[in-house]
């Protein structure tokens, strides 16, 4: 299969012979098989955006003003303990070979989005949405009640929605006795997904 040389904007001559490449010619591979362990390289290490062409914004691991954005002074606690589990999830993922190393994956996620939710539900401001007050454990019903708070209304649904996507599949994971190490994959992204997610909202609500 041939490739097109790219057009240069700088002028340079199009006619000009292509300079050999000093990377390493590709063999054809796609990349890792489902026996190289969903490497984190692989999965949690995105490429840098050009400065010159994107904007660049660094993410702090969780919101300003930490203990305001839960209910008594456990915010900074549980967000110390959703950066130390999904850090365990993806540092397990590495060496995870039976259905039971991935069913503690998504036991471990699961945690994760509990002490997530645990940071930024404040029952004295975010009610549920079937008036059901939630448990200390009830993640989907806190996250709901606080996503909700923040996007309300019809327009809003699929913010709301994305907890709830990354919590089943943690769920499911758990109690998976055919867990697979991919499955453990798309469960830690989803999870860490989430956790950006409401990470974002937690420091735009803080401000």
């Amino acid at each position: 299969m041939g490739f097109t040389r790219p057009r240069s904007s700088t002028g340079a001559d199009h006619d000009a012979p292509l300079k050999p490449s000093s990377s390493q010619r590709w063999n054809g591979s796609t990349g890792s098989t489902t026996g190289d362990c969903w490497s984190l390289s692989a999965t949690s290490h995105p490429l840098k955006p050009n400065n010159d062409t994107t904007p660049s914004w660094t993410m702090s691991p969780w919101p300003r003003n930490l203990n305001q954005m839960a209910s008594g002074n456990l915010g900074a606690v549980q967000w110390e303990r959703v950066d130390r589990a999904l850090s365990k999830a993806r540092t397990q993922l590495e060496s995870a070979s039976a259905e039971e190393d991935c069913q503690a994956i998504g036991l471990l996620c699961r945690e994760v989005i509990i002490s997530l939710a645990q940071a930024v539900y404040d029952p004295t401001i975010h009610e549920s949405l079937d008036g059901v007050r939630p448990s200390d454990t009830d993640a989907n019903r806190m996250l709901e009640a606080y996503i909700g708070h923040v996007f309300p209304g019809a327009s809003n649904k699929e913010v709301r929605a994305h907890h709830r996507a990354s919590l089943a599949l943690a769920l499911n994971l758990q109690h998976r006795r055919t867990a697979t190490r991919l499955l453990a994959a798309l469960c830690v992204e989803a999870t860490a997904s989430t956790t950006a997610v409401v990470s974002i909202i937690a420091r735009s609500d803080s401000v």
